[in-house]
């Protein structure tokens, strides 16, 4: 029964590519935010009230266009109010969503009548995974909970609204508004194409020796519209899994995803940011060995030959040789300030410190007298010290809860997923693994881009478990 139903949903998977519409309106999205961005404040009015109207009547363009706007990070200003266009865009979609629910609310009895049922018969189908619902609202009353133990209470405060409630406020929009394959397409797409476009600016920056990072022997490393090339490795190496298994498993556009994860991956490697080269790697081995044996056996192969190209590139470039050297340089100042962290940690394990007051202990008797080469290190470059100390105990619970759930249901649905299926949940795999191994040694969510993207691939996930099972539910009336 269970092999019957698994070959009938894959044979009557619809196709997942963009209509037409959601074409335009995607278009005209983008007219609207090139207006918010150069445009004097009556255009910019007029482009938010377009917008809103636009995200009213098509939502994922309108979500996808937050995900676009994600590397691209340089601030707006309102008066002497510093903002990003993604914040802009996701209270904007905020408010669509909102309107959205009300003409919901206020519309014909029948409608409504529709959609208490629904919530009657439970949130799975109204949020995505319930349990990863939840798990974000604790997230966001810990970071709330985080204030009473903030001494910098301004940082805290604009870290609360940029990297928990908002992050946390487009999680809820994608799930209870994204409906079906198509618009799960359409985030992904936006997202890859956030990936290229980013990667191409790195280009362009390369070939003009423009805002690039000089690093050891005249190294130049690109870093898009980021402060730091590392930054732009993190986000890049949650895109390219994405691109690596949609090339892997769908096979009607394996060009396109093909040609993108060249693009991202030669920008990638023009970072030069260690900590990606080796996320990437280990995200690389976990989509293909989601495969099958082949795939596993090859990527074991992968994994030795990059093992021998990266002995020969630390011997060949002092940027990578420098990392192994424990006495001076960046492997040196990790040990260091993994060493002030755990004395923080130490001394408050239960509160934390508070959201992004890392900096005020690190500078006021916590920094030790040898890593006087970086005394501005703003956050502990490792996630478990990461999300305890900014959020307490709970911090790194939920966190552990949520990778948990992640893992659960990827496992569940896995063998009932078809093609398309299967290579989002592999991109999403190869996506947490990134945030998890680069966040060893980095940042992995407190920063707004990595927040967003760190509840997208669990919002992609969670739609995607919901629209499985309508299928299978429609499939078993038959």
């Amino acid at each position: 029964m269970a092999g019957n139903i698994l070959s009938t949903t894959k044979a009557a998977a619809p196709d997942v590519g963009p209509d037409g519409l959601e074409q335009v309106v995607f278009v005209a999205l983008a007219l609207v935010m090139v207006g918010m961005v150069v445009g004097p404040l009556p255009i910019v009015a007029v482009a938010a009230i377009g917008y809103v109207a636009l995200a009213v009547w098509q939502p994922s363009p309108a979500l996808g266009l937050v995900v676009i706007s994600l590397p691209f990070v340089k601030p707006l200003y309102l008066g002497s109010f510093e903002i990003s266009l993604t914040e802009i865009l996701i209270v904007l979609a905020t408010v669509a969503g909102a309107i959205r629910l009300a003409r919901m609310l206020w519309g014909p009895p029948a409608k409504l009548g529709g959609c208490l049922l629904g919530l009657k018969r439970g949130l799975r189908d109204a949020l995505g995974d319930p349990t990863v619902s939840i798990l974000v609202l604790l997230f966001v009353l810990a970071g709330v909970i985080s204030l009473t133990a903030s001494v910098a209470l301004r940082e805290s405060l604009r870290s609360l609204r940029t990297i928990i409630i908002e992050p946390a406020l487009f999680y809820f929009l994608v799930v209870t508004q994204v409906r079906g394959r198509r618009a799960i397409a359409t985030l992904l797409g936006a997202l890859v194409l956030a990936g290229v476009l980013i990667s191409l600016v790195g280009f362009w920056q390369y070939a003009t020796d423009e805002r690039l990072i000089t690093a050891e022997a005249g190294l130049r490393r690109i870093r898009g519209f980021y402060g730091s090339p590392n930054n732009l490795g993190l986000f890049l190496g949650r895109v390219l899994p994405f691109t690596f298994a949609l090339a892997l498993w769908w096979k009607p556009s394996r060009t396109i995803w093909l040609v993108a994860f060249l693009i991202i991956a030669v920008a990638i490697v023009l970072t030069f940011s260690i900590g990606a080269w080796l996320a990437v790697a280990v995200s690389m081995l976990v989509v293909a060995g989601l495969t099958g044996r082949r795939g596993r056996r090859l990527a074991f192969r992968g994994a030795a030959v990059a093992v021998v190209v990266g002995a020969l590139a630390a011997w060949r470039i002092p940027r990578i040789g420098s990392h192994f050297d424990l006495q001076w340089g960046t492997s040196f100042i990790r040990l260091e300030v993994w060493q002030s962290a755990a004395r923080m940690l130490v001394m408050h394990p239960i509160q934390g410190i508070g959201l992004d007051n890392f900096l005020y202990y690190y500078q006021h008797g916590y920094r030790l007298p040898t890593a006087w080469q970086e005394p501005d290190l703003s956050h502990p470059h490792n996630f478990i010290f990461d999300f305890w100390l900014s959020l307490g105990m709970p911090g790194i619970v939920l966190f552990g809860c949520l990778v948990g759930r992640f893992i659960e249901g990827i496992a569940s649905y896995w063998g009932m997923s078809d093609r398309f299926e299967r290579a989002i949940y592999a991109g999403a795999a190869g996506a947490m693994v990134d945030i998890v191994v680069h966040g060893l040694v980095d940042n992995s969510f407190f920063l707004p881009d990595l927040a967003v993207l760190f509840w997208l691939i669990f919002a992609i996930v969670g739609v995607l478990q919901r629209e499985q099972r309508r299928r299978m539910h429609v499939i078993l009336r038959r």
